[in-house]
């Protein structure tokens, strides 16, 4: 059994202890490798999870399709999600366009869910590809962000149906889909009526629409697969939600530093400025907030000739998640192959603990000072959080069996 002693300083009473483990970092599950075959797969196809306008005003039913190893065969309480966003410049793609990484990643143990959200908006207007009507655009880009947030907070409604751990929520996104998860992850009402001005009078706030569940969430993590954001500052302190970019640096629909988006340079009907993942990586490293860029040195718009688009992005991106799921997560940006294997585990991570661990905190409740002594049977990391009565964080530390600290 090994000891560790804990000296708590200046922490107001009625503290929680929660410590957290790992428990999907596990060998072969959660992995770039298949784990389940294809008849253990479950297949739940357009179940609808909200209703709203199209931007010509009809109204119509919103679906997603959700993919996931047989209840029966799955011995796991909950597992963790991945739902993942088409592209299509917001006027046409479909969930369909997900469905065979969806069900790789529901091999691998996730639960899968491709989601529809509205399309539509003048994107010729009075001819020529520049001409779009830009108004229509930012409420296009509006109503996706409306859709996805509503999809989210079903799948939290129904999250005992499908064993989904609603603390384990990513987002993969490519191209608009892309530029979506990153909007979703880090923009807030505030953010959406600057930067998308008039869209909420017109089409309401941006986690209230399409469905009335009202539940709140984190995500866990966010796969930008050529896409964009149309402001860094966004990304905060505050939202730590670590992203993985995968970008061409020949795109020209996305930058992938900052521009015009498709590269339209028509002063007379100015395109919104995108930044792209460089752009991206640069904000969340200065902030401190984990991210990884992944680029390819002659790619195109979501076109990487020496990044296969079957093979090697949903290796990268599937090891992404489960790093994040073990606790790990790097920050670095690489041109070129930059995969390693998590099958067995994530390279430098905390594994799960499956040995009981046992805590005393004294005095309980406390004005001042508090002492925890934890003792358990590993060498492995474990997460602590002390939270108040308001359960609001106070501190936190990750500390293996022979390390100690002051929160």
């Amino acid at each position: 059994m090994k000891n560790i002693f804990i000296f708590v300083c200046l922490l107001t009473a009625g503290l929680v202890i929660k410590a957290q483990t790992f428990p999907y970092c596990k060998a072969g599950l959660f992995s770039e490798q298949t784990y389940y075959s294809d008849i253990s797969i479950t297949h739940d196809l357009n179940v609808v999870y909200g209703s709203n306008l199209t931007f010509q005003g009809n109204p119509i039913d919103l679906a997603l399709d959700l993919h996931y190893p047989n209840l029966i065969i799955d011995p796991l309480p909950l597992r963790p999600t991945i739902i993942l966003l088409h592209g299509g410049g917001f006027t046409s793609g479909s969930k369909s366009d997900m469905t065979n990484y969806c069900v790789k990643l529901a091999r691998a143990g996730y639960v899968a869910v491709s989601v529809d959200y509205r399309l539509g908006w003048d994107a010729i207007g009075g001819g020529g590809s520049c001409n779009g009507n830009i108004p229509q655009l930012k409420y296009a880009i509006y109503r996706a962000i409306q859709d996805v947030n509503a999809s989210i907070r079903f799948l939290i409604e129904k999250a005992s149906d499908y064993r989904i751990d609603t603390s384990s929520i990513f987002l993969v996104g490519q191209s608009e889909g892309g530029m979506t998860a990153i909007h979703c992850a880090y923009m807030n009402q505030v953010e959406a009526d600057t930067l998308l001005a008039g869209a909420s009078a017109d089409l309401g706030k941006i986690d209230s629409a399409t469905n009335t569940y009202f539940h709140t969430y984190h995500l866990k993590g966010i796969v930008n697969w050529c896409g964009t954001a149309l402001d860094t500052n966004m990304i905060a302190i505050d939202q730590p939600i670590p992203l993985l970019s995968i970008h061409g640096l020949f795109d020209s629909i996305m930058p992938v530093e900052f521009g015009r988006y498709y590269n339209c340079q028509n002063v007379n009907n100015p395109y919104p400025i995108l930044y792209g993942p460089k752009s991206v990586y640069k904000r969340m490293k200065n902030i401190g907030i984990c991210s990884e860029a992944n680029f390819d040195a002659n790619g195109a718009h979501c076109f990487f000739p020496s990044l296969e688009e079957t093979v090697y992005i949903p290796a990268k991106f599937t090891c992404f998640i489960k790093n994040l799921l073990c606790g790990n997560c790097i920050t670095e940006s690489k041109l070129s192959y930059n995969q390693k294997s998590c099958v067995e585990a994530a390279p430098v991570g905390a594994k799960d603990i499956s040995e009981p661990y046992e805590w005393q905190l004294f005095p309980n409740p406390a004005e001042k000072d508090i002492q925890l002594h934890v003792s358990f049977r590993t060498t492995q990391s474990i997460s602590i959080e002390l939270l108040d009565i308001t359960g609001k964080k106070t501190g936190h530390i990750i500390f293996g069996h022979s390390r100690a600290g002051c929160f």
